[in-house]
């Protein structure tokens, strides 16, 4: 079974105390019985990437499906060839993964007759946020920009991190719109610029940890120290603001094969990259 580590922490004036081997799997993926419930109105083709990779072919409805415990990527066609994808994390029986209902739209609805969700980033900053509830979103908005997203409906919980702190939330999709506004940080400007604090991202006491997740599955990362930061890097880069000092961090994923943990210590007093990879 491969191993999660990490490969560098880059500009870090000094770092101590971090382990590059992380432990060993602590449990094995159990196969549990999910189902998927088709409210396309069609058959439909899901492929799952994740602990094992495979393709479900489903009709309209429920059906069951066996599979290992774990954090899935998946992708399927419907609603007249519109390529839907998302992630699944199965952890018991009758865990549920929705497929979009198609149908006509109105001022409410997105083109598939699903509700959607106005995001709005109104910081100087590149914020991701993470949605999970009936499905699991992810979406990365640029500096003052907005998006709508189109959802299955129900309730969702969410979570992102702006101004060097980590926000979640809960928010159920309706017949109207719904909004999630991420308000502007602290010293944010008016302008384009937004300042020295918003171009850059940081200020006097803050630095950017830049966090490359080149594993299989999202990490889950806390740091503790003049402030405690809890974030899940997906696969891919992750931006975090932080205030400069001395940080304890932990480490948990189900990536590289299995459940992992690890922990260390390190100083950032400047920006810095860190980058985690399968052996």
């Amino acid at each position: 079974m491969k191993a999660i580590t990490f490969i560098a922490l880059i500009i870090l004036i000094a770092m101590s105390g971090v382990n590059p081997a992380l432990a060993q799997p602590l449990v094995q993926a159990n196969t549990i019985s999910a189902q998927i419930d088709n409210r396309t109105g069609t058959e439909v083709d899901v492929r799952f990437t994740g602990p094992t990779s495979m393709t479900v072919t489903v009709g309209p409805g429920k059906t069951k499906v066996e599979m290992p415990v774990g954090n899935y990527s998946y992708t399927y066609k419907a609603c007249n060839g519109k390529n839907f994808s998302g992630t699944f994390r199965p952890r018991q029986n009758g865990d549920v993964l929705t497929l979009v209902k198609c149908g006509g739209s109105n001022g409410a609805v997105g083109v598939t007759g699903n509700p959607f969700i106005l995001i709005q980033n109104k910081t100087n900053e590149t914020v991701s946020v993470q949605l999970s509830g009936p499905q699991s979103y992810s979406v990365k908005l640029a500096p003052r920009s907005n998006t709508k997203l189109e959802v299955v409906e129900g309730i969702y919980s969410y979570s992102y991190t702006a101004c060097g702190t980590t926000k979640t939330g809960t928010i159920k999709t309706k017949t109207t719109p719904q909004e999630l506004e991420i308000a502007k940080c602290q010293g944010d400007g008016s302008g384009a610029g937004g300042g020295a604090a918003g171009a850059g991202g940081n200020s006097a006491k803050t630095i950017v940890l830049v966090i490359h997740n080149k594993t299989d599955a999202p990490l889950n990362l806390t740091f503790v120290g003049p402030q405690t930061y809890r974030v899940q890097a997906l696969v891919g880069k992750t931006r975090l603001t932080m205030e400069k000092g001395r940080y304890s961090w932990t480490m948990s994923s189900n990536a590289c094969g299995g459940y992992q943990t690890d922990s260390g210590q390190f100083t950032l007093n400047q920006s810095a990259s860190w980058t985690w990879t399968c052996d």
